[in-house]
């Protein structure tokens, strides 16, 4: 078997997902979520839908690559025995230098405006015009985001962020609260429409998106944008302390350098395989919309973060933020974002935009 990942995850069921790097026989133990047990101790007899898939992990391109593979188990009695279980047989192969997995996977949560406000973000935003929010002094939170029809993405509403001219660090985002789930994976799918009078934002860019951020420093993975490319900041591992830098530090250009982003709308799906060790994966794929996608990031490594005498707690607190934060610098600017959706495979995440 080629390397990759497997995920077991099933409606009444806890997800559990494993990456290898070579052929071997592997075991899972899958737990029941709390309203399988609930309905098991109900219905003793009940059967459970387990869903096994196999998404091969690509290491070049361009490259002939299997798709990815999925069996359904039906089980019963407290185990699967004797369920009827189909051969785990690849389809023929796709060659293709831009091939993204194609499992169809489902939504974790949805952020794309269509409710005409702010309600899908779980844990609110931190801009003054929303809600009575007070910045913490020295925050920089002085933005503002306004839930707009005249410049969309997809379906009716996207939102604006505006940005004030301002001497240091500034923004406006939202926040769906969530928490830092090791072993689990997550597919960002994010569309943002750059001004037609685009610039450099700052000195160091412009963070679009922040995933699983735990406020230790930066984001573990992020989205970052400059005037003619997009990257993907990595800042994971042992962090000493706030803004001092962490064990892993780099970029990677998601959209690369020289693309044109003013006055167009960009697309982005990120997967992140959350995890403190090496089994961590960071991928990207980018195209303008109605363009051809493109993986351009893939990064194996820590994709989380921990302070001095702390382990990684899979249940801590964190969240997922997208809008727009910069260095200080003289001028205003803003930026539209629309689509944005977690979902447990491209597919789905595709499907958002």
């Amino acid at each position: 078997m080629m390397p990759g990942a497997i995920t077991v995850r099933g409606k009444d069921l806890r997800r559990v997902s494993k990456r290898f790097s070579q052929a071997l026989t592997m075991t899972f133990r899958v737990q029941l979520s709390r309203a399988g047990l609930k309905r098991l101790h109900r219905h003793r007899r009940a059967k459970i839908h387990v869903l096994v898939v196999f998404v091969p992990t690509r290491k070049q391109a361009p490259i002939t690559m299997t798709v990815p593979t999925a069996v359904e188990l039906l089980c019963g009695e407290l185990s699967c025995a004797g369920a009827r279980t189909p051969a785990l047989l690849p389809p023929p192969p796709v060659s293709s230098s831009s091939s993204t997995p194609e499992e169809p996977g489902e939504l974790f949560f949805s952020g794309n405006w269509e409710t005409g406000d702010l309600s899908q973000w779980t844990w609110g935003a931190q801009c003054p015009n929303v809600n009575g929010y007070v910045p913490p002094p020295g925050s920089g939170n002085v933005g503002t985001v306004s839930v707009v029809t005249d410049v969309v993405a997809q379906g009716k509403y996207a939102a604006r962020f505006d940005l004030p001219a301002y001497p240091s660090n500034n923004s406006c985002e939202v926040l769906r609260k969530r928490t830092m789930a090791l072993g689990t994976d997550d597919w960002y799918a994010q569309e943002v429409y750059f001004p037609a009078d685009w610039r450099e934002p700052s000195n160091w860019g412009l963070a679009l998106g922040q995933y699983d951020f735990q406020g230790i420093t930066g984001p573990p993975v992020g989205l970052d944008a400059h005037s003619n490319h997009v990257d993907v900041g990595i800042e994971t591992g042992f962090c000493p302390g706030k803004n001092e830098g962490c064990q892993y530090n780099l970029v990677r250009p998601i959209a690369p350098l020289g693309t044109s982003l003013a006055g167009t709308w960009q697309q982005f799906i990120v997967h992140v395989h959350h995890a403190a060790d090496s089994s961590g994966l960071v991928q990207g794929w980018w195209r303008p919309r109605g363009g051809t996608w493109a993986e351009t990031v893939t990064w194996h490594g820590v994709t989380v973060q921990w302070r001095e005498g702390e382990t990684p707690n899979t249940n801590s607190p964190t969240a997922d933020k997208i809008g727009a934060y910069r260095g200080g610098d003289h001028f205003p600017i803003s930026i539209w974002q629309d689509g944005f959706c977690v979902a447990t495979s491209f597919a789905a995440a595709e499907s958002c935009l």
